[in-house]
């Protein structure tokens, strides 16, 4: 199977690259909270399934999300604009390939590609775009942030980190539910 069509279904929520700055002999330790030693590879560790699994956008989704961008200044709104086409048009390809289908042909694997990497390699991007700042803390070379490009990768990786973790999603997902069907409890 071509490499493009492998759905990566395993999504670290915490870098491996950067996870391996503590291992010892490629494995990590930690004391668990009964006062036990464990460890794992670094490949094991801090992953969930299908954590950045898409799902398609209707039209009610895009006014949802479009509706949250609008108060943003003009450079975040086309940030966050190219973020949302590029996940409409998946939609739209994958809306195509369904339509498709129904004439015999059979993209499964191309569909589950899309829906489960999309967002797996934009978040790999950044960090691949933080390996240069990373590198030089690592190695005592803190002269690497003295490039704007640098920290501002190091800024964006941070950024994702703290959002990226499924406790993370489930709050935002219950705030932005709460916020669309507000319950009916009054405050006194």
């Amino acid at each position: 199977m071509e490499k493009w069509l492998q759905a990566k279904k395993q999504h670290h929520y915490v870098w491996e690259y950067y996870l391996k700055q503590w291992a010892i002999n490629g494995k990590v330790y930690w004391i668990t909270p009964k006062g036990k030693i464990a460890h794992d590879s670094t490949k094991g560790m801090c992953r969930t399934q299908a954590l950045y699994k898409i799902n398609t956008l209707n039209s009610q989704d895009i006014q949802f999300i479009k509706a949250h961008i609008r108060p943003l200044s003009q450079n975040l709104q086309q940030v966050h604009l190219k973020r949302l086409t590029e996940f409409t048009k998946a939609t739209e390809i994958i809306n195509s390939y369904t339509r498709l289908e129904d004439s015999g042909h059979d993209f499964e694997k191309e569909k589950e590609s899309l829906l489960f990497n999309l967002l797996e390699n934009y978040y790999c991007g950044i960090e691949s775009g933080a390996r240069l700042a990373i590198d030089g803390l690592i190695s005592d070379a803190p002269e690497i942030l003295e490039v704007q490009q640098n920290l501002i990768c190091l800024y964006a990786y941070i950024g994702h980190q703290i959002t990226r973790t499924l406790g993370f999603k489930l709050r935002v997902f219950k705030a932005l539910e709460e916020e669309v069907h507000p319950s009916q409890s009054t405050k006194q």
